[in-house]
């Protein structure tokens, strides 16, 4: 059975600007991820570090979700400035 607690590594395959300083980020898990509304991930970006953020796309597509992002510290500064 598969630990969603567990630590999994995913791509970035798609980003796009919502708005000024905010970016939608499309995510493709190397395992399908089941998540229910209100739910949220940890993002973690090696020697950078993590935060919490809540998925924004359906939950019925397990092949990827999104996130939506507005720069406003470290990790989220390391996300925009690398993609």
């Amino acid at each position: 059975m598969f630990n969603t607690f567990l630590p999994q590594k995913t791509k970035i395959i798609d980003v796009y600007l919502d708005a000024p300083q905010v970016k939608v980020f499309t995510f493709k898990p190397e395992k399908e991820t089941i998540f229910e509304a209100g739910q949220f991930l940890e993002l973690s970006i090696p020697k950078v570090g993590e935060a919490p953020f809540a998925f924004c796309s359906s939950q019925y597509n397990s092949k990827q979700f999104q996130i939506t992002v507005q720069e406003k510290g470290i990790v989220t500064s390391a996300l925009f400035h690398k993609h």
